[in-house]
């Protein structure tokens, strides 16, 4: 990406090919992800191959170290919730009421990144509606190769010899994109 700024019609960014096609490859993996999409490719290990550490922590985990049904991904957990940590029925109910809906929002929110977001890069200018879809899927690509990490607020960045590091070099850039995303839309 080279830069993030305001104009009349909205927020301009500008994406060379290479960083357009990353970040498409993160959007479709996250929004088949969370669209159920039998035999989707992990979003991360698609770009890192076997590089990828799996840990076995995030998401929604009752005290009793169980994930709801079908959540057994931790990434998935993470973006759907339980909404009731402490009551298993509440949380099954909330889950059947919400859970649907809650798929078909992210699926949305990251066709509309991928509808604005040329496939060859170049100028991407974002309405306020779009921006938003921006912020959430960004944020939901974050939590995905953020929980595939185990990336916390204390997390130290490994040696650029570990064959994690584009992982999170990776995770450094998305956040740095929202971060300038954020900035953009706050006027700073």
């Amino acid at each position: 990406m080279e830069w993030v700024g305001r104009s009349r019609a909205g927020i301009e960014m500008r994406f060379d090919p290479a960083d357009a096609e990353v970040l498409r490859g993160l959007v479709i993996g996250v929004r088949d992800l969370v669209g159920g999409v039998g035999t989707a490719a992990d979003p991360l290990e698609r770009l890192l191959g076997g590089n990828l550490r799996r840990h076995p922590v995030g998401g929604s985990v009752r005290d009793d170290g169980d994930r709801p049904a079908g959540m057994e991904d931790p990434a998935l957990a993470r973006l759907l919730p339980d909404g009731y940590l402490d009551d298993d029925e509440a949380a099954k109910e909330f889950r059947e009421l919400t859970e649907d809906s809650l798929r078909a929002h992210k699926s949305e929110t990251a066709q509309r990144v991928l509808d604005s977001l040329p496939a060859g890069g170049g100028e991407v200018c974002l309405d306020q509606d779009t921006t938003r879809a921006w912020l959430s899927a960004l944020n939901d690509v974050r939590l995905v190769i953020g929980t595939r990490l185990n990336v916390t607020e204390e997390t130290d960045y490994p040696d650029p010899a570990d064959p994690a590091a584009p992982g999170y070099e990776l995770y450094r850039w998305l956040t740095l994109v929202q971060e300038l995303l954020v900035e953009a839309t706050i006027g700073e």
